[in-house]
């Protein structure tokens, strides 16, 4: 069946990879592609190690996709499958673009269109491939995401600055962006308007703790219930604070942090990243 329906179909399929802000990135280039393509979109989405949770969990699936797949990476086989598959999608697709090519596709710019024709093309990314005018529009959190958002954001003043340090899975972000460069620019945000607050979204219970402790009544918090990425309220979690982020003033961000940027993208705010000069 899927031979037969990636031969003989005008369809994209475009697989995310990695965690939750790469794998909407490359939804949202999908669509916009799609659109472009004038072709039917098919996802296919992993629960996976490195994000264990249904999209349904989080989002209301956008209408202009065909169709989305959702695998459970953690069933019998079901890693021996995944590993065979890229050796066979050269064959039954009539383009594959991988995660190392896929950048390609951005520098290509107005040669997009060699790609209308094709019956069938597959991309497997963590990266944003294609630039829309789409802007995470097609993204709605399902109401229970909605309500949580709702409860941070109805606290925030007219200027709440979005804190985000993430210090659990990016190396080059955590030796970046020190604790000490964020609580500097926090006490300069003070310094410019002292009746400002902190929206802290961070992977470090003792990153929050520090900080409610150094800047007492300034800080809102969403209060997480896990920070496993094999968790899905984790997941969860991790969307409320991105979206409650993408509702602040501005961001004072992580070096290198697909969070930070996607948050500022959804908010269209400013980012500004936490460094030593």
């Amino acid at each position: 069946y899927t031979l037969i329906y990636c031969r003989f179909s005008n369809v994209l399929t475009v697989e995310p990879l990695a965690g939750l802000c790469n794998r909407i990135r490359v939804i949202d280039a999908a669509l916009a592609f799609a659109k472009k393509l004038n072709k039917p979109l098919r996802i296919l989405w992993y629960n996976n190690q490195f994000l264990n949770c249904p999209f349904n969990r989080l989002f209301y699936i956008p209408e202009d996709i065909a169709e989305f797949k959702q695998i459970d990476y953690f069933s019998p086989l079901a890693p021996l499958r995944y590993k065979l598959s890229r050796y066979v999608y050269p064959f039954i697709y009539s383009r594959y673009i991988n995660r190392r090519t896929s950048n390609r596709l951005l520098a290509e710019k107005s040669d997009y269109m060699q790609y209308q024709n094709m019956p069938s093309l597959k991309i497997t990314t963590c990266h944003r491939f294609h630039v829309g005018e789409l802007g995470y529009k097609y993204f709605k959190p399902v109401a229970a995401i909605d309500d949580m958002v709702d409860a941070c954001t109805r606290h925030f003043r007219t200027h709440t600055v979005g804190i985000h340090i993430r210090r659990t899975d990016h190396v080059s972000s955590i030796a970046t962006s020190k604790s000490n460069d964020f609580v500097r620019s926090m006490r300069q945000c003070i310094n410019e308007q002292p009746d400002c607050q902190f929206f802290l979204a961070t992977d470090s219970f003792e990153e929050e703790r520090r900080l409610i402790e150094m800047f007492p009544e300034r800080i809102i918090c969403h209060q997480k219930r896990s920070l496993e990425r094999n968790c899905p309220e984790a997941i969860e979690d991790a969307l409320v604070d991105l979206m409650c982020l993408a509702k602040t003033k501005r961001i004072i961000g992580s070096f290198a942090s697909s969070f930070s940027e996607t948050a500022a993208e959804i908010g269209k705010i400013k980012l500004s990243i936490a460094q030593s000069s």
